[in-house]
């Protein structure tokens, strides 16, 4: 006997939100079958009957929406979809408990236990130097909150202290955690090449209103979209991976990069974009950028500084 029901949403790992959509194909008897919500303690959340086929054996599609009456305790659960049928009183085929046949067991992730007021998420692409504590500092103001993201992003992280360059997390978002938009500096690249100003041109991205500064580089660091990079601009990395330990004290941003460091002779560097991004805010009135190793050209007094390998 085939199991005939397909749940084609939510999909396996899929964070989902208070009012959870299953929707897919299936038949029942009568045409009734049966969507459940449990958290990882097995404990039922919610459950709602859908209608699926016309009731004589025909597969047909169903779409209903299960609303959490309260948040779960656990940041694991599970959608379970089955037909429910007297006609196996003992247990049915396919697993599940008596009456309970052609069982699709689907493992999701529970938003509202990650954040408060969970609406959705945004991606963020590893760089070198990243930590689950770096990225939640960066994203939520609070270093402590990087539980949130291993538990969003356990399909792909087996240890919450190794993650790797590369990597394309899911960061959970939530009503209170308000964005704001910044600026982004990339190169104009067919001016930089004809020697025409602007060689800079920005662009606006939303970041966390609580590490706006933060955000934009992290999004400088990213590059420009698709789009933006067939409209000419570009980014300039110098050979860096990332960066760590930004402070914004006295008018003076310091930042140190990760990675490598090098100009290759260029007067266009990632300095040239750190600098601009970071200038946007009114806090920021210097912009000191140091090397791998801690080194910069002027660390002390004020005025812009950058390290040897990026000059000329």
């Amino acid at each position: 006997m085939f199991n005939t029901t397909v749940v084609q949403q939510p999909q396996p790992n899929d964070i989902v939100g208070r009012r959870v959509r299953v929707g897919g194909l299936a038949t029942g008897f009568e045409a009734s079958i049966v969507a459940r919500v449990r958290d990882g303690n097995g404990q039922e959340l919610v459950s709602i009957g859908a209608m699926a086929g016309s009731g004589t054996g025909e597969i047909g599609q169903f779409h209903t929406e299960l609303e959490l009456p309260v948040r779960p305790e656990t940041p694991n659960g599970f959608v379970e979809v089955f037909e429910e049928n007297v006609a196996y009183p003992d247990g049915g085929p396919h697993g599940g408990g008596a009456s309970e046949i052609n069982k699709v067991v689907v493992p999701v992730v529970f938003g509202t236990n990650l954040v408060e007021a969970y609406v959705g998420y945004r991606h963020h692409v590893v760089v070198d130097g990243d930590s689950l504590s770096a990225i939640a500092l960066a994203q939520y103001g609070d270093a402590d909150r990087w539980p949130a993201l291993f538990e969003a992003n356990r399909d792909q992280i087996g240890d919450p202290h190794l993650i790797f360059h590369g990597q394309r997390l899911r960061i959970p978002h939530h009503v209170g955690a308000a964005t704001t938009t910044a600026d982004v500096y990339f190169i104009n690249l067919p001016n930089f090449i004809a020697g025409t100003q602007p060689d800079l041109e920005v662009v606006s991205r939303s970041v966390p209103a609580v590490a706006p500064a933060g955000g934009a580089l992290q999004e400088l660091f990213a590059g420009p979209t698709a789009a933006e990079q067939a409209g000419g601009l570009a980014v300039e990395l110098s050979g860096a991976t990332g960066f760590r330990a930004l402070s914004i004290d006295g008018g003076i941003a310091r930042v140190t990069l990760m990675g490598g460091c090098d100009s290759r002779g260029s007067t266009m560097t990632i300095a040239n974009l750190i600098v601009a991004t970071l200038k946007q805010f009114a806090t920021v009135d210097h912009v000191k950028i140091y090397d791998p190793a801690g080194m910069t050209d002027s660390p002390d007094g004020p005025g812009d500084s950058i390290p040897a390998c990026l000059n000329p």
